[in-house]
């Protein structure tokens, strides 16, 4: 069917060595993505995957497309994970391609420490955020200063960090409010927090309108509205409580910390319960 997707997964390592751009031709044997596990979900449909299917026979490379050019974001992703691999010790290579590009292959394959990271909550790391971009932007502006170059350095960078990890909810959101930011400025505008989210949230459900069935997406865009919303009233609840001068900055560090935390789980909190 022409302009429709696939995503395929080979945990068995049987396909060829397949690049970018590559055609290929497999028979497959198709199932509805109503259910996971024998139960009715709807999670494969808020990704907009609408069938699921095996691998019945060899995959076959049958030619190579004239645009793979177009792929070179997944070349440099490549070359970023052979760069950590080669400069890294096998033992933490694994946790850096996962920590810098969301490549959580090889970590997945070293059972007892992704399970370690699991009870002690410290998963969430290692999966490619909206943390992700703001370091990257912030790295950037920190060495070349907010000017007119540097805007558009970053905001070409930020996007190509954002195809280059894949394109997950939570970086797509932050590089659309990051634009938003940097061209505020370009244009001669005032940048609104809230317009700025409204939109990202707009132009992804536009492009794909079952995201909105998603929890990356609600949890996402909750933790960033609760952040908005309350995180400065309770920093300035906060550094009212007790007057004093010891410590200043380490209280400061310590309120915006705290505050910022509540205000991410006032929305997401109730998202989290209905879903568990």
């Amino acid at each position: 069917l022409p302009h429709v997707s696939a995503r395929i997964f080979d945990y068995d390592n049987t396909l060829p060595a397949l690049r970018p751009g590559d055609e290929i031709t497999l028979k497959v044997k198709f199932s509805s993505a109503s259910t996971k596990y024998g139960e009715k979900s709807d999670l494969y449909f808020s990704r907009n995957i609408f069938a699921v299917g095996y691998a019945k026979g060899g995959c076959v490379i049958t030619g190579r497309w004239a645009g793979a050019w177009l792929y070179f974001p997944q070349y440099a992703s490549r070359a970023v994970l052979q760069a950590v691999h080669g400069a890294f010790p096998g033992d933490t290579a694994p946790f850096l391609k996962a920590l810098l590009m969301g490549d959580k292959t090889d970590l997945y394959m070293d059972g007892d420490a992704y399970v370690s990271m699991r009870v002690s909550g410290l998963v969430h790391v290692v999966a490619v955020s909206g943390l992700h971009v703001a370091f990257l932007v912030g790295f950037l502006l920190l060495i070349m200063g907010r000017n007119r170059r540097s805007s558009i350095v970053c905001i070409t960078l930020v996007w190509l960090f954002v195809v280059m990890t894949g394109g997950s909810p939570s970086t797509v959101r932050a590089g659309l409010m990051q634009t938003m930011l940097l061209l505020a400025p370009l244009l001669k505008r005032e940048n609104d927090p809230f317009t700025t989210l409204s939109f990202a949230l707009a132009a992804i459900l536009f492009f794909s309108p079952a995201e909105a069935g998603s929890a990356a997406l609600q949890l996402s865009f909750a933790a960033m509205a609760g952040i908005m919303l309350f995180a400065q009233p309770i920093y300035d609840a906060l550094q009212n409580v007790r007057e004093g001068r010891a410590l200043p900055r380490l209280r400061s560090y310590a309120c915006s910390v705290l505050s910022s935390s509540v205000g991410a789980v006032v929305f997401t909190a109730p998202i989290l319960a209905l879903r568990l």
